[in-house]
């Protein structure tokens, strides 16, 4: 498995931590470690610019570019590669050192003297994982929601757009979630959550009829997401940004240039979880979930419209003209208690790119839903020098670091509401204990 220094600092809330400090961390919690690599070996540090308008030189294979980088007067850039008028590009001016190509030097066209040079990824020495090299062999335009045109001579943008990381390389079966959480408590920091939690207030009106044959599966929900009302039809092509682009090759996931299948793959690496999106107006029969030759398939009255080695039906693939989203949950046992976690990074992905900034309860199917158990805690155990709202707090954190999902807590009673984790937790016995091994590394 790969984990991004970038991603795991983004998730515990800007930690700004380093390479070394993770490698060792990881090392202590026991993952069994591969390597640490740098995704670019690129070391001066370079601008962005806006692309004016390019033409090839005659009788070569280069080209010359007018470019906005900010000053009173356009630069003027070289190239092998065209760029098109209205991208952003990566700009390295002139005495800059370039991998591949080494110190940038002024030349003349004409009356032209030239400024800098564009840079590709290949130039920068970018570590390619599956990224096909004959496609990024050639000027990347920067995608962002950030205004670039107000970054202008910063020379952080390769950390910005994420071409500088560090990627480690573990072997393990835990989900990102999981590492994430060993992480967190290690470094004594939260994850960050998304803001959509406040807006998880959307009636669903609606009902899915299932069938369900799997002995695989825990549980099985569907969630009612509309989507926004964008008036701009350039918002709705939901192109991956630049920066998650390069996440999805650091992180060796295969880019399938769909938004939304490319969201259903980043989760299952957060979280080891299914989760599909579909163009609610598309499903018209009972949905049938059911293994077939080793496959999870996913069909709609006899149309096959998702399978587990990645196959989506394209015609139910929400577009430009959908209006409301239907995500399918898919959880097998050992997911079952990361619900919350799950629907929260859905939510995060759907409001990074505007498709959706509300969702729905999720509904679940018959015999696949989240039970719960009650346990009554002595909080006598924690801290004494904490008051009980403390502890509260103090509880709940640790309980959710060990996957566990704290639903209530009745303060005068003591006792917890925790999402049933199929046997992992059964008893306030092992509760007790999974405190004690944490207060052995004194993290509490």
């Amino acid at each position: 498995m790969y984990l991004s220094k970038l991603m795991i600092n983004e998730i515990l809330n800007n930690a700004n931590l380093d390479e070394n400090n993770i490698k060792s961390a990881l090392q202590e919690l026991g993952y069994d470690f591969k390597e640490m690599v740098k995704s670019c070996k690129q070391e001066d540090s370079l601008e962005i610019c806006h692309v004016g308008s390019s033409h090839q030189l005659d009788d070569t294979h280069e080209y010359l570019s007018l470019v906005d980088i900010g000053e009173d007067l356009p630069a003027v850039a070289i190239s092998q590669w065209e760029s098109k008028s209205g991208d952003f590009i990566i700009f390295a001016k002139n005495y800059k050192k370039i991998f591949k190509k080494g110190k940038i030097e002024p030349r003349r066209h004409n009356e032209l003297k030239t400024d800098g040079y564009l840079c590709t990824l290949d130039d920068l020495g970018y570590n390619f994982k599956i990224l096909d090299y004959n496609k990024t062999n050639n000027l990347l335009p920067i995608l962002s929601k950030e205004d670039f045109s107000k970054k202008y001579g910063m020379e952080t943008i390769l950390d910005i757009i994420g071409v500088k990381d560090i990627i480690f390389h573990i072997n393990t079966n835990n989900s990102f979630y999981e590492i994430i959480n060993d992480l967190a408590f290690y470094f004594r920091k939260k994850p960050v959550r998304s803001e959509l939690d406040e807006l998880d207030n959307i009636k669903m009106d609606i009902t899915i009829n299932g069938n369900i044959e799997s002995n695989d599966l825990a549980v099985v929900g569907y969630q009612f997401i509309p989507v926004r009302k964008i008036f701009e039809i350039t918002e709705t092509k939901w192109e991956l940004y630049t920066y998650d682009f390069l996440l999805l090759d650091k992180l060796n996931i295969v880019n399938q240039d769909n938004i939304f299948i490319n969201l259903t793959n980043i989760l299952e690496y957060e979280s080891n979880a299914r989760v599909i999106f579909f163009d609610y107006q598309k499903i018209n029969g009972i949905i049938n979930i059911k293994h077939m030759q080793d496959l999870l398939v996913i069909s709609d009255n006899n149309n096959v419209i998702y399978n587990s080695e990645g196959y989506v039906n394209i015609d139910y693939i929400p577009n430009k003209s959908t209006k409301n989203i239907i995500a399918i949950y898919l959880l097998e046992n050992s997911q079952r208690s990361n619900i919350d976690y799950i629907k929260n990074r859905v939510g995060y992905w759907l409001n990074r790119y505007l498709i959706s900034n509300q969702y729905s309860q999720i509904r679940y199917f018959d015999n696949y839903a989240i039970s719960f158990k009650k346990f009554h805690f002595d909080m006598s155990n924690i801290n004494n020098n904490m008051d009980d709202k403390k502890r509260i707090r103090q509880i709940t954190k640790l309980l959710r670091f060990f996957d566990i999902d704290v639903k209530e807590f009745e303060e005068h009673t003591g006792e917890f509401t925790i999402a049933n984790t199929n046997g992992k937790i059964d008893s306030i016995d092992k509760i007790y204990s999974l405190i004690e091994q944490k207060l052995k590394f004194n993290k509490i």
